[in-house]
């Protein structure tokens, strides 16, 4: 008996150790369209330990939710070389914190079909976002949109501001649909 408590023990000290080695991360994403759809941007702030980094990026023709998930996208895959499972993802989109914490199950039971059995929209990230959430230990966290947080106004300043000055990447599966859509590329015209 006495063996076993001591095999406890230390496993409970191994774990405790194991997990206060384990870097803690923040991440605050937004993301931004002018027109949606038209130029966007994402801006993010990855909080570690000791540090901060900041990712941002501009695209010529998107829309807003795109630049909420491509910002969230691009962050994770940013820490995957950390090897930590602690992460907090803090976003202002209802549409990605709901989607990813409640209807993506749902999404892939149906294979990837919404209720009115359409192919759910953005599914090449949503997709990517899916994949790359099974790697970590992720809380989502919604938080209003132009409030107290700090770090979601100036993740939002950023996105608007590679939205508006600086939209030189191109959202190639986006503008394909756009296009098919539209039946022309006249847009970038």
């Amino acid at each position: 008996m006495l063996q076993i408590n001591l095999l406890k023990l230390s496993f409970n000290v191994y774990i405790r150790f194991f997990y206060k080695m384990q870097e803690y991360i923040n991440i605050f994403t937004d993301g931004s369209c002018i027109n949606n759809p038209g130029k966007g941007g994402y801006g993010v702030i990855i909080k570690l330990k000791n540090k901060s980094i900041i990712l941002s990026g501009g695209y010529r023709l998107t829309t807003n939710n795109r630049m909420e998930l491509i910002g969230i996208i691009i962050s994770l895959r940013s820490v995957l070389h950390l090897n930590s499972s602690n992460i907090t993802v803090y976003t202002d989109s209802i549409y990605v914190q709901q989607g990813i914490t409640k209807w993506i199950h749902i999404w892939k039971a149906n294979n990837w079909y919404n209720s009115k059995n359409k192919i759910i929209k953005n599914i090449d990230l949503w997709k990517k976002l899916f994949f790359l959430q099974s790697n970590y230990l992720i809380r989502w966290v919604w938080v209003k949109g132009h409030s107290i947080c700090n770090e979601n106004n100036y993740c939002d300043k950023l996105a608007y501001y590679m939205a508006n000055y600086k939209p030189y990447l191109i959202d190639t599966n986006y503008e394909k649909i756009f296009y098919v859509k539209n039946k022309s590329n006249t847009y970038l015209n």
